[in-house]
């Protein structure tokens, strides 16, 4: 009889965990899918951490070059300036800009200045001299974010380290005394 009692409270705690088990795994799938939905949304609208590196070449080829966006642009500017940097690094070095932000900037700022009197003789024969301007006006906030955001890291870093010596310094007295 006992075991017939044990068995019987035995299998309703098991009917009694598979349906809150069955409810707990429902609304962790529940969850799972919107957060899949979530990264999904931010990946295909370049958000978050899958921004886009705005001062890559081929995103601003994708910009003003493809469809022919902007022709006098692509061909005085973005040319001339990825010419630039084919001469100045490797194809290597430059394929690894695409996750270096601030350094592509820096570079990309680097060679537009290099070919600044080439592009605005280029845009002068075309008639069109001011998408020199309006080009600029597209790359400098994007050139102001990179440096704010480099400016912050470097914030951050700098408290890292203090916090560090200021930990050390706190530690140094105890390491002396036992010397």
């Amino acid at each position: 009889m006992d075991m017939s009692i044990t068995l019987l409270a035995v299998i309703v705690v098991a009917v009694v965990l598979l349906k809150f088990a069955k409810q707990i795994v429902s609304k962790l799938l529940v969850v799972l899918l919107i957060s899949a939905l979530i990264v999904g949304y931010m990946y295909k609208n370049s958000l978050g951490p899958f921004k886009k590196n705005l001062a890559d070449m081929n995103h601003l080829k994708e910009k003003y070059c493809l469809d022919d966006k902007d022709t006098d642009i692509c061909e005085c500017i973005l040319k001339p300036a990825q010419e630039d940097m084919l001469n100045r690094f490797k194809p290597a070095e430059i394929d690894s800009l695409k996750m270096e932000k601030i350094k592509a900037a820096y570079i990309l700022q680097k060679s537009l200045t290099a070919t600044k009197e080439q592009a605005l003789t280029c845009l002068a024969t075309k008639g069109s001299t001011e998408k020199y301007k309006e080009f600029l006006q597209d790359f400098v906030p994007i050139e102001s974010s990179y440096f704010d955001m480099f400016g912050q890291k470097a914030r951050d870093l700098g408290d890292m380290l203090k916090e560090e010596v200021a930990n050390f310094q706190e530690d140094k007295e105890e390491i002396d005394s036992k010397y």
